[in-house]
C-alpha cells in the first residue's frame, strides 16, 4: 500500500515503528459529510480514508491510513514533541505528529480522547487479513496478479474494490436469460464463478485466458457506505447485461464495447479521449433506478398483500429510506480485452486511474493519468456545470460554501459527477416526501438557502477513454492503478507511478530518499498543464520511500 512516511501509523519506517490505535469517532457532521455550523474543530478530520485499487499487470490495491491531526494552537505541554505543518483533503492548514509513548491523544473543541498504541505485533496483525495476492495466470491473459489491502478506519468502511475474469462468450449468455425461469442475477454470479471461483482460496481455473475479459473497479462511498457497497454488488452485472444484449443482435464484440460504454468512434488512434451522450451505458441506467427508487416505492400506493396484520406500506419498504437524499459514490471502471490487446476505463468523480509503461528502447517509464478529477476544483467542470443552468444562478450552481477551498456543486458537494446523491438529481419537494415516509420529520438543511431549483446538478455520466496495450510508440503496459481520492490527496500521479516501478523492478529493496527515486527509475517528462489531466502537481522532495514486501499493497511511503 501506498502511505505518506510521515503520516502513516503502524508502518515500518527508517525512524521505526508507527502503531495504530483503534479509530475514534469522527466530528459531528452534518447529513452530507461536513462540519455542524458552530462546531468548528480544533482538531479536524482525525481519521481519514484512502483506498487504492489497482488493477495491474501485477496487481489491484485497497487500503486506508489514518491520520492524527494537531490542534492549530498548541499549549506549552503540546510543544514537547513537535509538529509538521500539512493540510486536510480540502486544504485547510492542520498539523500533525507521531506520539511515543502507549497512548495517542485527539483533540477537537473542548473534548479529549486518549486511544491505547497497538504494539509492532498487533499492529501487523491488523495489516495483514485485508492483504492478499489474487493470482491469474491464465494462458494467453497477460494479467498476472490482483493486489490489494483493505484496511478499514470504520467497523465497515465507505470503500469498496472488485474484480472478474470473464470470457467474451460469458456476457452472451447472461444476456438471454430474461429472468421468467430463474433470478438473472444467480445467472450473473454462475458466469462470473466459471473462470474465477469465488471462495477462501480463490484461484483461476487452469486454461486457455486468450478469449478473457476482466472488469475491475474501485467505488469510494461518501455519506455512507450504502451505495458503494449496491454498486459493488451490481455495476459489472449491469456491464455484462448490455453488452450481451448488443453481443446477442450480432453487434462485433468491438464496437460493442465501444457503444456500452459510450464511443462514438471514427479512426484508429491508439490514445483516444471521448466525450459521449449515452442512453443504454449501464451507469447512467443503475443511477437512475438507484435515484428514483425512494419516492418511487417509498411514496407510491400502498403494497401490501400479505397480511392485514402490516400496515398498507410495509416495513420492508423501509429499507429504500438509506438511499433516499443520502448516500453516494464515485468509481472507476476498467475493462482489460485480451483478443484486442486493449482496455478501456470509465470515470466517474475523483477516482483516478494511471497506466504505468515500460518502453525498453529508451529504457524509461511513462506515467499515463488517463481521467481527470471531476470536481468543483477542475475548473473545466465547473464551467460544464455553469453552462447547463439558467444564467441566474450562476452565482449559486457553483461557488465556495465556506467548506474548504474551490467551488462546489451549490456550494455543498466537492465532487461534480457522481453516483447517488440524488438530493442534488430530483426535486427538492420529491426527495422530502419520500423522507416523510422512512423517517417522518427530517429535512436535508443544506438547501434551505439555495433551493435545488433545476435538478440534475450532478449526473453518473462517466468520462470514458481507451489505449492499446502495445501501441506503435514501442511503449508496453505493465500496471494500471485505480484509486480512490485519498492517496492522491497526499501523493502525486507521478509519485505513485514511480514507485510502481520501483517495485515492479524490484519488490522489497532498501528505503529510497525521494530525489533519489526518480534517478533509478527514470520516467518521460510529463505532460504540460495545459495537456495534464486535472489536477497538475509537483512531486516532493523531502523523506523517502519504503518497499514491505511482494505485495505492491504494501509499499509504504
Amino acid at each position: 500500500m501506498l502511505f505518506s512516511r510521515r503520516a502513516a501509523l503502524g508502518l515500518k519506517s527508517r525512524h521505526g515503528v508507527r502503531t495504530l490505535t483503534n479509530s475514534p469517532s469522527p466530528p459531528p457532521t452534518r447529513p452530507n459529510g461536513h462540519l455542524e455550523e458552530g462546531k468548528e474543530t480544533l482538531f479536524r478530520n482525525v481519521r481519514y480514508l484512502p483506498a487504492i485499487g489497482a488493477v495491474s499487470l501485477t496487481g489491484l490495491v485497497i487500503g486506508v491510513t489514518a491520520y492524527y491531526l494537531a490542534p492549530l494552537e498548541q499549549s506549552e505541554e503540546d510543544k514537547e514533541v513537535p509538529f509538521k505543518d500539512t493540510t486536510i483533503f480540502t486544504g485547510t492548514p492542520a498539523r500533525i505528529r507521531s506520539i511515543d509513548g502507549q497512548q495517542v491523544e485527539w483533540r477537537y473543541e473542548d473534548k479529549h480522547y486518549y486511544h491505547r498504541l497497538l504494539s509492532e505485533r498487533d499492529a501487523e496483525k491488523m495489516l495483514t487479513p485485508g492483504h492478499k495476492v489474487a493470482e491469474v495466470n491464465r494462458r494467453g491473459n497477460p494479467l498476472k496478479t490482483f493486489d490489494f489491502k483493505i484496511l478499514f478506519s470504520g467497523d465497515t468502511g465507505e470503500d469498496r474494490c472488485n474484480f472478474e475474469v470473464v470470457t467474451r462468450s460469458d456476457p452472451a449468455g447472461v444476456a438471454q436469460k430474461s429472468g421468467k425461469d430463474e433470478f438473472w442475477w444467480k445467472s450473473w454470479w454462475d458466469a462470473r464463478n466459471r473462470v474465477y471461483p469465488r471462495g477462501r482460496n480463490r484461484k483461476p481455473k487452469v486454461g486457455d485466458g486468450s478469449e478473457d475479459v476482466i472488469i475491475c473497479s474501485v467505488w469510494d462511498g461518501h455519506s455512507g457506505h450504502e451505495m458503494a457497497e449496491l454498486l459493488k454488488r451490481g455495476l459489472h452485472g449491469c456491464l455484462a447485461w448490455n453488452i450481451g444484449k448488443e453481443l446477442n443482435r450480432s453487434k462485433g464484440w468491438t464496437e460493442t464495447i465501444k457503444k456500452s460504454l459510450g464511443f462514438e468512434s471514427s479512426g484508429g488512434e491508439s490514445f483516444r479521449d471521448v466525450h459521449f451522450e449515452p442512453e443504454n451505458f449501464s451507469n447512467l441506467i443503475i443511477d437512475q433506478d438507484v435515484v428514483t427508487a425512494p419516492s418511487r416505492i417509498l411514496y407510491s400506493a400502498p403494497s401490501n398483500t400479505l397480511s392485514t396484520h402490516l400496515p398498507p406500506h410495509l416495513p420492508s419498504s423501509l429499507a429504500y429510506g438509506a438511499f433516499a437524499g443520502g448516500p453516494g459514490a464515485c468509481c472507476a471502471t476498467a475493462i482489460v480485452d485480451v483478443i484486442d490487446d486493449r482496455f478501456y476505463v470509465a470515470n466517474v468523480g475523483d477516482t483516478r486511474c494511471i497506466a504505468g509503461w515500460w518502453n525498453e528502447a529508451d529504457q524509461k517509464w511513462r506515467c499515463d493519468v488517463i481521467t481527470q478529477d471531476c470536481m468543483g476544483d477542475n475548473p473545466k467542470e465547473s464551467a460544464r456545470i455553469l453552462s447547463e443552468h439558467p444564467e441566474d444562478e450562476k452565482d449559486t450552481a457553483m461557488y465556495n460554501g465556506g467548506n474548504g477551498n474551490g467551488n462546489r456543486v451549490l456550494g455543498q458537494l466537492q465532487l461534480t459527477r457522481v453516483f447517488g446523491d440524488s438530493d442534488y438529481k430530483i426535486d427538492h419537494d420529491d426527495v422530502n416526501r419520500a423522507l416523510d415516509q422512512c423517517e417522518y420529520g427530517i429535512r436535508w438543511p443544506r438547501f434551505d438557502e439555495v433551493p435545488c431549483k433545476t435538478p440534475p446538478y450532478l449526473a453518473a455520466k462517466p468520462e470514458v477513454k481507451w489505449r492499446d496495450m502495445h501501441p506503435d510508440n514501442g511503449d508496453e503496459l505493465k500496471f494500471l492503478m485505480l484509486s480512490t481520492d485519498g492517496l492522491f490527496d497526499r501523493l502525486t500521479s507521478e509519485e505513485v507511478s514511480h514507485l510502481l516501478a520501483g517495485h515492479h523492478s524490484n519488490p522489497k529493496q532498501d528505503d529510497v530518499d525521494k530525489v533519489v527515486l526518480p534517478m533509478l527509475h527514470p520516467h518521460y517528462e510529463s505532460l504540460s498543464e495545459n495537456e495534464h489531466p486535472f489536477p497538475k502537481e509537483e512531486m516532493q522532495t523531502e523523506g523517502g520511500w519504503v518497499f514491505e514486501d511482494k505485495n505492491a499493497a504494501r509499499t509504504n511511503p
